[in-house]
């Protein structure tokens, strides 16, 4: 799957500062939800549906009230594990869906934990478990967090930019692979 020596070489080739329009539109909601300090259920469903459109909809057992009480908690913590650990606490809202909430929060310092990146990194060798990218935790979403904004900051670009560049190479990969295969 490696078609470059590093990393670094494939986002010197590949890194796009475009954002999805759809994620755009989540930010300003996010955006506007933060000035509020808090952010509704019916947000809540719009931000699980963009990530994981497959939900099992465990979320919907989330009444209106804890959400807005959770979510301003998240609003006002400051530590990456213990924003985490708060929007864990919404019922169906796992490590995947957390880092979106994060991501739309703060695109700057935030990214979305992907089997697809994750991948990606374990390919060049940045992580080394759970080759597959499949039940990411904390713990590992920690370690993608820290890989991510390391190259963030030496290339000068938000995180998300990071992590939607290698997402999409690698989901572009994959799927011409996939096609080569088939013909």
């Amino acid at each position: 799957m490696v078609s470059y020596d590093s990393i670094s070489k494939l986002l010197q080739e590949h890194l796009s500062t475009n954002e999805t329009l759809r994620a755009k539109q989540l930010m300003k909601e996010m955006k506007k939800a933060k000035n509020e300090g808090v952010f509704t259920k019916d947000f809540l469903l719009e931000i699980i549906e963009w990530k994981s459109p497959r939900s099992k909809g465990y979320w919907k057992s989330n009444n209106k009230e804890y959400v807005r009480e959770i979510s301003k908690r998240f609003f006002q913590l400051k530590d990456d594990k213990n924003r985490m650990r708060c929007l864990r606490e919404l019922h169906g809202v796992g490590v995947p869906v957390a880092t979106a909430i994060l991501t739309l929060s703060d695109p700057k310092n935030y990214c979305i934990i992907d089997y697809h990146a994750w991948q990606l990194l374990y390919d060049y060798g940045l992580v080394t478990e759970k080759e597959d990218g499949n039940n990411l935790g904390v713990k590992n979403w920690l370690q993608f967090l820290e890989i991510i904004r390391q190259l963030a900051q030496k290339f000068q670009v938000k995180a998300r930019d990071i992590e939607r560049t290698i997402f999409d190479y690698h989901k572009g990969k994959v799927n011409n692979n996939l096609e080569n295969k088939c013909h």
